[in-house]
């Protein structure tokens, strides 16, 4: 079950007659992102829509097996280390924080780009927050509105507000959890407070 925390419908482009071609792209941590856009993508064909497929190679490599029919797009991951334990990881995210800006503005740049040339009606990004674009509706998936951190209290306050500002560029916010806390995922979909959308 998918929480939507939407901001407005979608585009008239959107909402065109003939079938939307939907950008799905997945980020790179791990296959999990991947995995859930699995059944996502099944849905949009079945819906009628025309998905076109974005990722790094190890995407590519699951998604072109499950859809070898579908169109994919070469899109370079974040490519973060990762760490063995929740608290190394916060730290290891901290120190690698200037990469991971610099690979959402390349990938915010590289939707402009891609835009140009292929026309989407609609992106579905799966926690890549740079995949956002004025001019088509753009939705952002994500089980993670609060970001953890080891000291709580007021650094994950601050760290919400940071997250929520990437999120509000986009249009909707698709939370693979349950309404009800705790859910799936806890404290990380059911935050004290929901991001405001455009």
């Amino acid at each position: 079950m998918y929480q939507d925390q939407t901001g407005k419908s979608p585009s008239k482009a959107a909402q065109k007659t003939e079938k939307p071609v939907i950008l799905v792209a997945p980020l790179d941590w791990g296959l999990g992102h991947v995995t859930r856009c699995i059944p996502l993508v099944h849905e949009l064909v079945k819906q009628g829509a025309a998905p076109v497929l974005a990722g790094n190679q190890a995407a590519k490599a699951l998604l072109s097996e499950e859809f070898p029919h579908l169109p994919f797009l070469d899109l370079p991951g974040y490519d973060v280390r990762y760490a063995k334990t929740a608290t190394g990881l916060f730290f290891n995210m901290i120190r690698q924080s200037g990469k991971i800006l610099t690979a959402i503005k390349k990938e915010h740049k590289w939707l402009k780009e891609q835009q140009a040339i292929h026309g989407f009606d609609a992106v579905i990004s799966d926690n890549r927050y740079g995949l956002y674009h004025p001019d088509i509706y753009s939705v952002i998936m994500t089980h993670q509105l609060q970001i953890k951190s080891p000291v709580g209290g007021w650094s994950e306050a601050i760290l919400r507000k940071r997250n929520y500002t990437y999120i509000s560029n986009f249009n909707s916010c698709w939370v693979p959890d349950f309404p009800e806390a705790p859910g799936l995922a806890g404290d990380l979909s059911h935050p004290l407070k929901n991001p405001l959308l455009k």
